[in-house]
């Protein structure tokens, strides 16, 4: 087996128990803390809508930053 298979294989492997421990998780808390699937959907909205803030938030601070240095290096 060469190099790449067995950096292929590595990888593949961690994949996979990555996403088999995602799911484990997943059922876990489902089965550890039981809510209503309103409160899941609920929770899961304000989670994004967090996310999309923050997200609009970097980006404006972002468009700032760099609009401040091109105006830096158009003036000279």
């Amino acid at each position: 087996m060469c190099l790449y298979e067995k950096i292929m294989k590595t990888v593949f492997g961690f994949i996979t128990g990555a996403m088999a421990g995602a799911i484990i998780g997943a059922a876990a808390s489902l089965l550890i803390d039981p809510k209503d699937r309103t409160d899941i959907k609920q929770l899961a909205a304000e989670r994004w809508q967090n996310a999309i803030d923050e997200a609009r938030s970097e980006m404006e601070k972002t468009e700032r930053d760099m609009q401040m240095q091109f105006n830096q290096l158009k003036s000279g």
